[in-house]
């Protein structure tokens, strides 16, 4: 599938790789070269040496000053590598998704950040036009909801149970639609979903509550 019809303009224009990667990425292997252009901090101003973290269970972790001198220096913005890797195979083991293995640019990767917020905003920043509707679950997160009006779109609610959207609301609520019209650049069909998976594992609480 092609997926830049889902892409606004934004989205289009993103690269996925910034110009400063490139050029460190060049300069990276020049013997005794000493680039400046990332800014990265000399590893012997780092306060930390080596740490030892003890877990809830009474295991130990222990963090070397190899380890500890990685960990405190500027890494990729996609998220820490040996973590994204770790992601990859629990994702690959555990999911599957199509497009995996894929080799092309359509090939599927994985970005770390720093929450949820974060992660759905630039999703909706990359894919929403002003006037484009997307679906979302019912109770959402309120930012979500911010973000998308900031945005010029309008969120269609569709009621949800522990399970995720019930099938009927979200029938109900798509009914104004034909299946067709997906193929069509200029319905206004809603081409997200934003689903909010606390409110699955939380909700018999939030129905006790008389939320």
């Amino acid at each position: 599938m092609d997926y830049r019809r889902f892409l606004n303009g934004i989205g289009m224009r993103r690269q996925s790789g910034s110009y400063l990667t490139g050029l460190l990425e060049s300069v990276q292997d020049i013997p005794d070269m000493i680039s400046l252009a990332g800014g990265l901090p000399n590893p012997s101003l780092f306060p930390i040496l080596s740490g030892t973290f003890k877990l809830k269970d009474g295991e130990e972790v222990y963090l070397d000053e190899n380890t500890m001198t990685e960990v405190q220096q500027y890494s990729s913005s996609q998220g820490y590598p040996p973590f994204r890797q770790w992601c990859e195979r629990f994702i690959k083991s555990y999911h599957d998704p199509p497009c995996w293995e894929n080799a092309d640019e359509s090939k599927t990767k994985i970005m770390v950040t720093s929450g949820a917020a974060e992660a759905y905003t630039k999703v909706l920043e990359m894919c929403v036009k002003e006037g484009d509707k997307v679906l979302v679950e019912i109770p959402t997160f309120s930012s979500a909801i911010d973000n998308l009006l900031t945005l010029g779109a309008e969120p269609l609610g569709v009621q949800g149970d522990d399970h995720g959207m019930i099938p009927g609301e979200l029938r109900s609520v798509m009914s104004k639609w034909k299946p067709e019209d997906a193929d069509n650049p200029h319905s206004d069909v809603p081409k997200l979903i934003l689903e909010t998976v606390w409110s699955q594992v939380f909700f018999p609480s939030i129905q006790m509550a008389g939320c």
